[in-house]
């Protein structure tokens, strides 16, 4: 049987015209797969909030161990994020009862400096430091189990041996006033009074901060020093915006920002390293 040679022309157009398409398929949807979608970022604060610096941009003590979070490292993932402009927002998890007043500090010193929303999920606890921390952000969510509490609670602990001299003194807010050199181990006059007047100031600045972002009377803020309760209880006192989930905070950002959003969790990140 003869062929007309026109019939293999066409055959080989169309293989032309199918190795041509798959070229510009493949290039296309190789720039999709490397294009950044719109997403955020969430990141777990654990524990103790830390204010001691950790080696190394993500590093896994400080972000996301049991005992605590570093506060050095939540800043910096916050600024290493925020340069992505694919990055849209940041979710902070809170489950933590107390730390340093210097950390929880330094993370809500920063979060008012960021131009990109940053929103709180209590999901555990959010005590002392927690709360604070929680209360830097733009919105707070906590979980219908979820507790609040010790507002304002600053603390000092030292435990030390000082030219041969073992000193040991806890001055906390609730007892700073009251607190006697006597009831602590190796101290002069003059470095406990340090000591005391370090934690009342603290706790002042702290007290006044919160009633000041929670548009809350510093009495209110100071009659919950010593209290926890419920996220119910919270909501009715104005501590926390909404009670819900990781998944209501996604949904309120992906309305106000407008656009889709993906997750990113940085602990899954850190634990791929």
């Amino acid at each position: 049987m003869k062929i007309d040679k026109n019939f293999f022309i066409a055959i080989a157009v169309v293989e032309l015209l199918i190795i041509i398409f798959g070229f510009f398929y493949f290039l296309f949807n190789t720039q999709l797969i490397q294009q950044k979608l719109p997403s955020i970022i969430v990141i777990n604060i654990e524990g103790d909030i830390s204010s001691t610096i950790f080696s190394g941009l993500l590093e896994k003590r400080g972000q996301n161990r049991q005992k605590g979070t570093s506060a050095t490292s939540v800043i910096r993932a916050l600024e290493f994020f925020s340069q992505d402009p694919s990055i849209k927002g940041f979710i902070l998890e809170i489950n933590s009862t107390d730390g340093q007043t210097a950390g929880q500090e330094e993370i809500v010193r920063y979060i008012k400096r960021m131009n990109k929303p940053v929103i709180a999920v209590i999901t555990g606890s959010a005590l002392s430091s927690g709360y604070y921390v929680a209360s830097g952000t733009e919105k707070i969510y906590a979980d219908s189990s979820a507790t609040i509490g010790n507002l304002g609670n600053t603390f000092a602990y030292v435990n030390r041996l000082r030219n041969g001299q073992e000193q040991v003194c806890y001055v906390t807010s609730s007892n700073y006033k009251n607190i006697k050199i006597n009831d602590c181990l190796g101290f002069e006059q003059n470095v406990f009074d340090m000591l005391k007047n370090y934690v009342g100031s603290r706790h002042e600045i702290l007290v006044n901060n919160i009633a000041q972002i929670r548009n809350l009377s510093v009495d209110e803020v100071k009659s919950l020093d010593n209290t926890t309760m419920i996220s119910y209880q919270a909501l009715k006192l104005g501590l926390v915006d909404e009670i819900g989930t990781t998944s209501d905070a996604i949904n309120w950002l992906q309305t106000k920002l407008g656009v889709q959003l993906y997750i990113i969790n940085l602990r899954d990140i850190i634990n791929q390293k």
